[in-house]
């Protein structure tokens, strides 16, 4: 299991609740992989991958570092020994590469999980970038604030979480 050690807050099963996360985050990525890779994503899906990479209403073409984000952080999650520590916000330090730290509000919540977990791999793993509050989403999937270029959402790490997580049916 890639999850090998959680520290941080005294929560019980906490090791088991990282491993679930994990397990469903790599589950979650290779469907959307897959369906991008074959172009077999059906209209809500196409509606999503527009929508977080800034692609415009009318796109088809899915672009190739899509699908290298979404493996490189797959690959990761799959095969990287992480050490999950929940602390008070989410954040990684390349300095410390296998060590991912969620909220524990976050953490609490299956679905908040599997997002922030993506969203901190793809930015340890995949070099993703955050774009101050122009590249945060809410929780109903919109950007904070307008201005982010589709050149930087292709580079954003929420919006390969959020993409994975509605993608997948997944609450934000």
């Amino acid at each position: 299991m890639p999850i090998t050690n959680v520290t941080g807050a005294n929560i019980p099963d906490k090791l088991t609740m990282a491993q679930t996360a994990c397990t469903q985050s790599i589950q979650h990525l290779r469907n959307a992989i897959k369906s991008l890779k074959d172009n077999s994503i059906n209209e809500e899906q196409r509606k999503w991958l527009n929508h977080y990479f800034l692609l415009g209403n009318d796109n088809t073409e899915i672009p190739a570092e899509i699908i290298q984000i979404l493996k490189t952080t797959k690959r990761a999650l799959k095969h990287e020994n992480i050490t999950v520590n929940i602390a008070f916000y989410n954040y990684v330090n390349k300095n410390n590469p296998n060590v991912i730290n969620l909220a524990r509000s976050q953490f609490n919540q299956a679905h908040q999980a599997i997002r922030y977990l993506i969203h901190e791999a793809s930015h340890l793993y995949a070099d993703t970038k955050d774009h101050s509050e122009r590249g945060y989403t809410d929780n109903a999937g919109n950007y904070r604030q307008p201005g982010l270029t589709k050149e930087e959402a292709l580079n954003n790490a929420d919006s390969y979480a959020c993409f994975i997580s509605s993608f997948n049916g997944l609450r934000l």
